[in-house]
């Protein structure tokens, strides 16, 4: 009973800390994400000084007129906006300086550099808002929980009543390691150096799209299959059930592949073809657009070039291709028959000639 009492003091302790990081985490991001729309479109149109880097008064005065004419131009909507999604998805971008200053020139290499450190942030505070949520409801259970084993233990006398408080310890010993594991989570795709963290943004963005955190598994699995393909090997990898192949792994291998030279073909069984093609497009419909192409062919089909259009848009415009081992196959059979029959047209050419 006493040990009971403690724990129903430590967990209320706990969920007091949990709530104040999250209502922080909550205002930081609230804060934030206006700010950040507000700075990415932010144009200084107060005069230029004498000295700066244009020599002549006239060449000031039309930069400070040019400055004041888009500032006018986005205020009615005839220059495009900055929007957060956009700054969330330039965090993935090799060219993330000319994708802002395409929008909004005036902004320098410097602030844009803060501005997206500053939108890793609030990145990383809004996720961990949602984990945060899931480690309150996981404390308050297990609450319920311990007050429920402290009534059964005040009142227990009767084997039935013993039974049932042995099925509650159970449930709290279950309870409690699950939010032991969530509370010591972390993000296993960030290594620490020694005066900074180094990460891989495409790891973090998808779990600010989903608001999940990466188990470590499936972070090493993804990154062993991206170094084994970059080192031009194969590579097999089994997982159970409610492991995440559909919903992570697949996802966030064709994110890290389809890179504009490789076409990202990912094949799974006919009954399982239209909840990968779903989980596909919910992934890649906003922040991090692709389009999923569907592919469907068998033995019967010929190769049109519309067809092989639609498969180089796929490559060349980092798409990801949604098919069946069927239709791999029937490709393969139909290739190696087109190749028989052009065999056997040059052996009778051959014929005739002799």
């Amino acid at each position: 009973i006493e040990i009971m009492h403690s724990a129903k003091s430590q967990l209320q302790n706990l969920l007091k800390d949990l709530n104040q990081i999250h209502d922080y985490d909550t205002k930081y991001v609230a804060k934030m994400i206006p700010f950040l729309c507000h700075v990415s479109n932010f144009v200084d149109t107060s005069p230029l000084p004498q000295d700066a880097e244009l020599q002549s008064v006239e060449s000031n005065a039309r930069a400070d007129v040019m400055r004041t004419i888009f500032v006018l131009k986005q205020i009615c909507g005839q220059a495009p906006r900055i929007s957060i999604e956009f700054l969330f998805g330039a965090t993935l971008s090799t060219r993330y300086l000319s994708d802002i200053n395409s929008l909004n020139p005036y902004l320098g290499k410097k602030s844009v550099d803060t501005l997206l450190q500053l939108v890793t942030i609030a990145m990383i505070c809004s996720n961990r808002i949602g984990h945060t949520n899931r480690c309150i409801s996981q404390a308050q259970q297990l609450l319920t929980m311990v007050e429920s084993a402290l009534k059964l233990g005040e009142n227990a006398g009767s084997e039935a009543l013993k039974d049932k408080v042995k099925a509650t310890k159970r449930n709290i010993v279950q309870a409690s390691t699950t939010l032991a594991n969530g509370i010591l989570s972390k993000r296993h795709f960030m290594s620490e150096g020694s005066d900074c963290f180094s990460y891989d943004p495409r790891f973090l963005l998808f779990e600010f799209i989903w608001n999940i955190l990466l188990r470590k598994k499936q972070v090493e699995i993804v990154n062993n299959f991206q170094k084994e393909i970059k080192n031009g090997g194969s590579k097999i990898k089994q997982m159970i059930m409610g492991a995440g192949k559909t919903t992570v792994v697949a996802p966030l291998l064709a994110l890290c592949l389809a890179d504009g030279n490789s076409l990202v073909l990912s094949l799974v069984p006919k009954a399982l073809l239209e909840m990968n093609r779903t989980q596909m497009r919910e992934t890649f419909a906003s922040i991090i657009t692709k389009r999923i192409y569907t592919l469907a062919f068998d033995r019967s089909n010929f190769v049109t070039k519309p067809m092989l259009q639609s498969i180089e848009n796929a490559r060349r415009n980092r798409g990801v291709i949604v098919a069946t081992p069927t239709t791999l196959k029937s490709f393969q059979l139909v290739y190696i028959e087109t190749l028989q029959r052009v065999q056997e047209m040059k052996k009778c050419g051959e014929t005739k000639k002799n």
